[in-house]
């Protein structure tokens, strides 16, 4: 199953990771002002790989690759990071 951006958001208030941004502890990651940018971030890649438009385009990317700009999107180009599983 591929999570959405709202659904990552969700999964990261029930898991709760403990988190500190400069020395404060945050209550709940995902609505946390000072780490919004880069949840989005992530939320725009959960969305982009519901997309099927994508799914062809992804296939013909290389799994590895010594290329850095190629390397530094690896999460992206591995289908099989993007599926979650059922947590008790």
């Amino acid at each position: 199953m591929l999570l959405t951006a709202e659904e990552y958001r969700e999964s990261l208030r029930r898991y709760r990771p403990r988190v500190f941004v400069d020395g404060e502890a945050v209550e709940s990651v995902a609505d946390e002002p000072r780490l919004a940018p880069g949840i989005a971030a992530i939320g725009v890649t959960y969305d982009f790989a519901t997309r099927p438009e994508y799914a062809e385009l992804w296939k013909t990317l290389p799994p590895d690759t010594a290329i850095p700009e190629l390397q530094r999107t690896f999460p992206i180009r591995q289908p099989l990071l993007w599926i979650t599983r059922s947590h008790p």
